[in-house]
This record gives structure tokens, sequence and C-alpha cells, in this order.
């Protein structure tokens, strides 16, 4: 959570700095940045589905930070009886013009605000009342967690399918998975266990080629992250009999826990603590003894 605190406040605030104006074109440049810097943050030992990164770390997309960015600018400059709005008004009237795409997040943004059932393209700013125009921290939070959720829900990775609930991003920056008391080998586990890209899973292990058996090296079955969380006997615990009465999809489950529910979530990482003190995985060993297995 240090790393994830520093890269918020040395990084992202350098990056958003005016990027409204120069941002858009040049995302592809920091695309490398941002995926090692999750990499390093979430401890993983393979590049997770980046959904999936931004999610654990309650770290939004850069491409919609800079979208909020550039929606605020605009409502904050329409609100103002000068150049600037006489400027934006006269972009809208121009849809080839390089920041017109501002204009579109704008008018989005208003018709969520306003709440009228109104279609975006038929909202003019230059008719837009103060009050229309006023916009706190908090509501213009609540749009950006509003936008990620519509991110995850069009989410074409795979990963957020019927067998991953999808998380409430309002809920989840509301209550971070990441606390600045815990440890980062906890939570470098805790994060193996929602992403499942970790060699401590012998089924992904032996899908990128690193061991020639995918069986659980405690009981003998087949591995996976739903096997050591539910089936593997040698994990049985009072802590998994609590969370397997709350739902039968037990799949579907830990997702829901996780990304909305305070009380089971404290009863999962209990779970996970035990699992990692019975496991044979030791995530002290280097990538190439484990390779070696």
């Amino acid at each position: 959570s240090s790393l994830l605190i520093l890269f918020k406040t040395v990084i992202v605030t350098k990056l958003l700095y005016a990027a409204t104006v120069w941002l858009k074109g040049n995302l592809g440049i920091f695309k490398d940045l941002i995926s090692k810097a999750i990499l390093k943050m979430i401890g993983a030992e393979f590049y997770p589905t980046k959904s999936v990164g931004h999610v654990l770390l309650g770290l939004p997309p850069l491409d919609l930070m800079m979208d909020i960015q550039a929606v605020k600018f605009v409502v904050k400059s329409l609100s103002k009886p000068d150049h600037m709005r006489s400027t934006i008004l006269q972009i809208e009237q121009t849809p080839r013009h390089h920041f017109f795409s501002h204009i579109v997040l704008t008018r989005e943004y208003l018709a969520w605000s306003r709440e009228l059932g109104e279609a975006p393209r038929h909202i003019c700013l230059e008719e837009m009342s103060q009050t229309d125009l006023l916009y706190s921290k908090e509501r213009i939070h609540e749009y950006l967690c509003y936008k990620w959720d519509k991110l995850l829900l069009h989410d074409d990775t795979g990963f957020w399918d019927d067998h991953h609930h999808k998380p409430d991003m309002m809920f989840l920056t509301s209550s971070p998975l990441y606390h600045r008391t815990d440890s980062r080998p906890d939570n470098v586990m805790f994060s193996d266990f929602v992403h499942g890209r970790s060699l401590r899973f012998r089924n992904f292990g032996c899908s990128v080629g690193v061991f020639s058996n995918r069986n659980c090296l405690e009981c003998g079955n087949k591995d996976s992250v739903h096997h050591k969380l539910y089936d593997c006997s040698v994990m049985a615990s009072s802590e998994r009999d609590e969370l397997s009465n709350c739902s039968d999809e037990l799949n579907v489950l830990y997702h829901q826990m996780l990304f909305s529910d305070i009380s089971s979530r404290r009863t999962f990482k209990k779970m996970l603590m035990l699992v990692n003190e019975r496991s044979s995985y030791n995530s002290n060993e280097t990538f190439r003894s484990l390779a070696s297995q």
C-alpha cells in the first residue's frame, strides 16, 4: 500500500497535470510503465489481467482519470463568464476540433448528473444553468465509479465472466482491499488468490510451462484457486465452512464478499492465512527453484 500511495502522489499527479491538453495522444507511451507499476505494487509473479490489477489497487485506468479531468476542466470553465467559456462554446460547434471529444465527455457527464433521462447528444452546453454546472468532489468520484463499473461490464478479457462477480467500485474505493496496516506478504498472497496468476497454484504453473503436473501438492487432486479455497481436504477450516454456507456458487461467492461485504472479507483473509500456513508453496523461494520441481 505504501507503493500505491507513492505511485498516486508522485506519478499519477504528474501524468494528470494539464492532461486535457497533451495526454490523450500519448497514452500508449505510458502503457508499459503502468503495467510494470501494477505488477510491482501487487507483487505478482506474472502480469495479471489488466482490469483486475486496477481493481485490486483501487486505481482507475489512466484514460478514465484523464476523461474525468477533462470533464472537470470543461464544467469549471463553463461556469465562469470569461474567454474560456466562449472558446468552449465555439468548440462545441466544431465537431472536427481536436478537443471536441472533451465536449462529448462533458455532455455524457451532464446527462448522468441531471438524471433527466436525456441523450447526451441533445445537451447544449450554452443552455446549462449554474446549478447544472455545479459539482462536488464526491459527485465527481461517484461519476468516476459509475464509468469504471461500465468499463468492467464491457471488459473483454474474459476474467469478469459468470464465475467472477463484477465489483461495485463505489464500495471498493471507500473500502480498499489494501490497507496501510497490512503487511506486503499478506497483500501479495491476497492478490494471488484473486487474480490466480501465481505459481502457488499448480494448474497455472503448468499452463505457463513451469510445472509438468497440475495436481495439488497437499491432496493430489487437480489444483486451482477454487480447489485451494473450497475443495482441498488439507485446507478444511471453520472459516471455509462459514463462507461455504453463504452460497452454493462458491466460485462467484469469493468475489462477491471481496467486493461487497466487509465481514466476509475479514473471514476470507483469515481463511487465506490458514491456507498459506498449510501450503507447500513458499513465497521466499526463487522462481528458479520452483521451476526445477
